[in-house]
């Protein structure tokens, strides 16, 4: 099956179409809403995350999976941190694209690519750049900080 498109809304005359359970198009201002609660579910699985790396790290003197061989998708540490640290670990954000992680066993990062899914920069050596805005732009938490991430206000289109 899938979903058409629901009736024209008649104060925008925009269609809203739903998409595999996610609004595809409609008025702009639903839109932005939608994508500024996905970016404040992803920064709380990283969040998430971050805890796991952390309490791990306390146990074993060294992040999980680490020394990684460049980015790796979470899922691929499951194992080391589930159940045990956490009942079930988050491995998609909230577009759907796995979480990413790189360490050296002595720092971490953990990254999701926002919502076109292509990296702003190499986090393994980018600085910390604080708030940002737009949808599209990664959130980044680097050994227990966050060190790129979406403003409180509701970003315009990019």
């Amino acid at each position: 099956g899938g979903y058409g498109a629901v009736p024209e809304v008649s104060e925008t005359g925009d269609d809203l179409v739903v998409i595999d359970g996610r609004l595809a198009r409609g008025p702009e201002r639903i839109i932005r809403l939608v994508e500024a609660g996905a970016q404040k579910r992803t920064m709380a699985d990283i969040r998430s995350l971050a805890t796991c790396f952390e309490a791990y790290h306390l146990d074993n003197d060294a992040f999980p999976g680490a020394p990684t061989a460049g980015w790796v998708d979470v899922g691929t540490i499951v194992n080391l941190l589930q159940p045990i640290y956490i009942r079930t670990m988050p491995l998609v954000d909230a577009w759907g694209r796995p979480f990413t992680f790189w360490s050296d066993g002595e720092r971490y990062r953990i990254v999701s690519a926002g919502r076109d899914g292509v990296p702003d920069a190499d986090w393994t050596t980018a600085p910390a750049t604080g708030e940002t805005s737009g949808f599209d732009r990664d959130i980044v938490m680097g050994d227990g900080t966050f060190i790129q991430w979406p403003g409180d206000a509701v970003p315009g289109p990019n």
